[in-house]
């Protein structure tokens, strides 16, 4: 489906109406938990703009978009517009600004198997006045909740939603996989060995012990962890990033046998039990400075053989929305297994990537 932006004035005044429904529901920029969007519709990018935080918080617009809580007249009306294969755009600051440096030009969309989808204005249903332009609009909640702008993008066949696909803005990352089945026919995935709560306990008293060599940049080292947890220096990397005056530091663990004798916590040795020796590294990702951080971004070599994470089949969280986190606070932990891929030897030399920043794992034969 192809609307130009110059044709779509008769769309316009019909999507008001979803906007002032969604300014009730999203409270312009909230989260599909608290708008009872199934949470693979919904996700947020955050970047740092001029000291600034800018949040883009994001809905993909299909018929289970609207079930609950718009009405079912607005729904009706907006069955046309349910098959657009579109985005749901609304960048926000905390400030009450009457414009901001939000491009909408900066937004793409990749795919697997396909060119990068770079939207132009044509691609674009302004809903505010000024979305294509930067310009901002008081939030409809009240002044102390900032500023916001509300767009439409229709991706049409330029992406296939039936397939996992990524929004990027200015190189921040946010995955879209829509669930195609009814959630009551959804199979779900086996509960981790220990609740998750449980797990998220046990590393928050793992962290306690470990914050000096986990935050401090002097400190944040392969050999000193594995030091102090008692784990062979074989099976545990680090990586540093910095970008824009952020830092992430990455503690990488391969899950091998010898990891049993280590000083771990023993929920988290429980939670990672089913990983052990079949090919999985226990990753987590935590900022002094608060910073961006996706899974997606990791990718293994062997043998000059790449292989990429595009599911959320190939991790398992261990702290809840690991696979849906685009941001790290100072203060908090995002912690997961990456899952290798079964055809990838983790006895034999690898390699781990971040981006373009890699580490390498020794064969262990």
């Amino acid at each position: 489906m192809s609307l130009g932006f110059s044709k779509r004035g008769g769309v316009i005044s019909l999507l008001v109406l979803v906007i002032i429904a969604f300014a009730a529901i999203m409270s312009c920029g909230q989260g599909g938990i608290e708008t009872g969007l199934d949470p693979d519709l919904s996700t947020q990018l955050s970047v740092q703009v001029n000291g600034q935080r800018l949040d883009l918080f994001l809905v993909y617009l299909n018929k289970r978009a609207f079930n609950s809580e718009i009405s079912e007249n607005l729904s009706h009306a907006l069955s046309l517009y349910k098959e657009a294969n579109a985005l749901y755009v609304n960048p926000t600051v905390k400030q009450v600004v009457d414009s901001f440096d939000f491009f909408p030009s900066y937004l793409s969309i990749e795919q697997e198997g396909s060119p990068p989808f770079f939207p132009t204005s044509e691609d674009w249903v302004e809903i505010t006045e000024g979305f294509l332009a930067g310009k901002f609009e008081p939030h409809p909640s009240g002044l102390e909740h900032g500023s916001c702008s509300i767009g439409v993008l229709v991706m049409g066949d330029h992406i296939d939603p039936t397939q996992p696909f990524w929004a990027v803005y200015d190189s921040t990352r946010a995955r879209f996989d829509i669930i195609e089945k009814p959630r009551a026919n959804v199979t779900t995935q086996k509960p981790p060995t220990i609740p998750i709560n449980e797990v998220e306990l046990a590393l928050q008293k793992q962290i306690a012990i470990l914050k000096d060599e986990l935050t401090e940049q002097g400190s944040f080292s392969a050999e000193g962890i594995a030091s102090l947890v008692d784990l062979s220096p074989s099976l545990v990397r680090t990586i540093v990033i910095k970008h824009d005056g952020e830092i992430l530091h990455l503690l990488l663990v391969l899950l091998e046998e010898q990891i049993n004798e280590s000083a771990l916590e023993a929920d988290l040795l429980s939670a990672v039990q089913p990983f052990i020796g079949t090919g999985g590294i226990m990753v987590w990702a935590i900022s002094p400075t608060g910073a961006h951080f996706t899974p997606y971004y990791f990718w293994v070599e062997q043998s000059t053989i790449p292989y990429y994470f595009v599911m959320t089949s190939s991790f398992s969280e261990m702290t809840t929305g690991f696979c849906k986190i685009s941001y790290i606070e100072v203060g908090e932990v995002a912690a997961g297994v990456i899952i290798l891929p079964h055809k990838l030897d983790s006895l034999a030399q690898f390699t781990l990537n971040y981006g373009s920043t890699k580490t390498i794992f020794n064969s262990l034969e």
